[in-house]
């Protein structure tokens, strides 16, 4: 006897297909389950799509709510006020630990003062515009990781604004201790901070004499062993600019913000060495706000 073994058997009686003639559907019905899969995969590359193009929105928005509230300032008739500078704040020895920024902090508002911006004293320099009474400027240096995190905290409950000032090699050389850029740059979003600037190479030294000692290289005339003498005046106003001008266009490029203001590194604009003098003119001329 011979046997098909494709043949499938149908209803008796009938020439209507039976049970296992409809086996096909469920071919369709992968088929159909597999274009519902490549729907469901495009649908979600499509929310991820929005979600990238949505963060920055989103982002701006959750950083203008959480921002801080200044402290409210009735009385501005005063022309004067104290900068407080901090070198930086960490558990290091010889500088101010978290704990007591928070204390000074606190016995600065009970003792009556309130926080400035450089906008203040922009104001106060340029338009007679008046501070209120025991106005105090806050500044931080070198653009230290330890001083933004340990002092954001303490500075937004108390509505106080402060300055960081940039010293911008390190944070181009990644150094661990340096903010990163993203973190300067949602700093400023929040305006609770401004910045400033604290040069490229500013903190370097130099060879100041023909022993070989070294000094600042903002202030000091840089000594050429190979010629055996000083460089020239107007190198020396060069290698300032250039400096300055590397400072300023890698802040600008990065944030899209004007430093207000220059911290010298070191503190030292030319005041203990009578050469400097190009250092304390470049002061006074308002050299790093790009005026000239």
């Amino acid at each position: 006897m011979k046997i098909e073994r494709n043949h499938r058997p149908r209803s008796a009686g009938t020439d209507k297909p039976g049970f296992a003639d409809k086996l096909p559907i469920a071919s369709a019905r992968v088929q159909v389950l597999k274009a519902n899969y490549r729907q469901a995969w495009l649908y979600l590359l499509l929310l991820l799509c929005l979600l990238v193009a949505w963060w920055m929105p989103m982002r701006y928005l959750i950083l203008h709510w959480m921002s801080f509230r200044p402290e409210s300032i009735a009385t501005r008739d005063a022309y004067e006020f104290v900068a407080l500078a901090y070198t930086g704040i960490s558990s290091n020895p010889g500088e101010i630990s978290p704990e007591t920024f928070r204390k000074q902090i606190t016995a600065l508002r009970k003792a009556g003062y309130h926080a400035i911006t450089l906008q203040d004293v922009v104001a106060l320099y340029e338009e007679n515009r008046p501070l209120p009474r025991r106005a105090l400027l806050l500044t931080f240096d070198h653009a230290r990781k330890s001083s933004y995190f340990d002092a954001r905290q303490v500075l937004r409950r108390a509505g106080w604004s402060a300055v960081m000032f940039l010293w911008t090699k390190p944070i181009e050389d990644k150094d661990q201790a340096a903010l990163r850029w993203p973190y300067i740059r949602s700093m400023l979003l929040s305006r609770a901070w401004e910045a400033g600037a604290q040069s490229h190479d500013g903190f370097a030294q130099v060879t100041a004499d023909s022993e070989g000692n070294q000094n600042n290289f903002m202030t000091t005339p840089r000594w050429l062993t190979s010629e055996m003498q000083y460089e020239s005046p107007e190198d020396f106003r060069q290698r300032l600019m250039e400096d300055h001008n590397t400072c300023r266009r890698i802040i600008m490029d990065e944030t899209g913000y004007t430093p207000l203001a220059y911290a010298y590194p070191y503190g030292d604009f030319g005041q203990f060495d009578e050469r400097a003098i190009f250092t304390r003119l470049h002061r006074l001329t308002g050299w790093w706000t790009g005026a000239i």
